[in-house]
């Protein structure tokens, strides 16, 4: 992810498998990052690079999932 961040490697970004899920959180972090503050020396228009979006919006919907699958919603509450 840092490889394609600072230009060293093209967009193609393979999705984390499970056992690199620490890995997922970083790149999730960082792909916030770049649209909120960036990073020195990395391009602007990388915040909106459809290939990255589509890895941030996949990052998103994994954790999502894992987070649903442990916790249940609490019951209804008159």
């Amino acid at each position: 992810m840092l490889a394609v961040l600072d230009g060293r490697q093209t967009h193609t970004v393979a999705f984390p498998t499970p056992d690199h899920r620490e890995d997922a959180q970083l790149a999730l972090w960082l792909l916030y990052e770049l649209c909120y503050r960036g990073f020195p020396g990395v391009a602007e228009e990388l915040e909106w690079d459809p290939a990255l979006l589509a890895l941030r919006r996949s990052l998103e919907e994994e954790f999502e999932a894992i987070l649903r699958s442990r916790f249940t919603p609490p019951e209804q509450v008159d």
